[in-house]
Parts: C-alpha cells; structure tokens; sequence
C-alpha cells in the first residue's frame, strides 16, 4: 500500500513537480488530475487526496481527513543492530504494526561494519 505523507502546512499548496512524493504520484502510481491516492499529514491523521491539476506549480490536490490522530501501540521495540535486510523488515513491520518507539542497539558481537550500511546515512 502507498500512502504519501505530508507535514500540515504542505496540505495547502502545490506540491513542486521535482518533490520525490510528486515523482512517486507521477511514475510510479501513474495518476492525472481526477486521480485520488492515499495520503497522511504527520502526527495528524490519514485521508485521501484528489488531484485537481498539475501544472508548473506542482500537483495541486485536495486532502479529506478519514481517520484522525491514528494511535500507535504502547510497544517499545529494542534489538540488536542486524544485517541491513532484515533491518529494512524490522522498520517495515515495525511501522506496519504501530511501534512507539525502535531501538537499534550495538552489541558487543554485533558486527560493527553494518552500521556503515546506506540505510543508515
């Protein structure tokens, strides 16, 4: 599932055409002005947005809230700092299930040279 998340002041402007979310709306989930994806402004809530137009401004949308201030599990998650794979499935689900709070931790026989992995940077 897609959904593009916004910070609340972005909601009411154009979303330049070089913004990696507009890319993302653009090509890879191939939408045009009448088109609607999912969407989510941060800490606030999710909806959908309904694209108006595009034009040199950006893509320009209007967002409708359809849940509100979604509650995270009470669940903090502590492990050891892994493979940079099974880092990427530890962040996935853990932002699939509601995590509050992750904890990557350096073990003594932790191998160090993954924390130079690009996921990190």
């Amino acid at each position: 599932m897609n959904i593009i998340l916004f910070t609340p002041e972005e909601i009411n402007i154009p979303l330049p055409l070089n913004d990696a979310r507009a890319l993302h709306i653009k090509n890879i989930l191939k939408l045009s002005p009448g088109g609607s994806f999912d969407a989510g402004v941060i800490n606030t809530g999710t909806g959908k947005a309904l694209i108006n137009s595009i034009d040199t401004r950006g893509i320009i949308f209007t967002f409708t809230y359809t849940a509100e201030n979604i509650k995270r599990n009470p669940v903090l998650l502590v492990t050891a700092v892994t493979r940079p794979p099974e880092a990427k499935k530890i962040l996935k689900n853990s932002a699939t299930i509601g995590i509050s709070e992750l904890f990557l931790a350096v073990l003594e026989k932790s191998e160090k040279s993954y924390m130079d992995s690009s996921l990190w940077k």
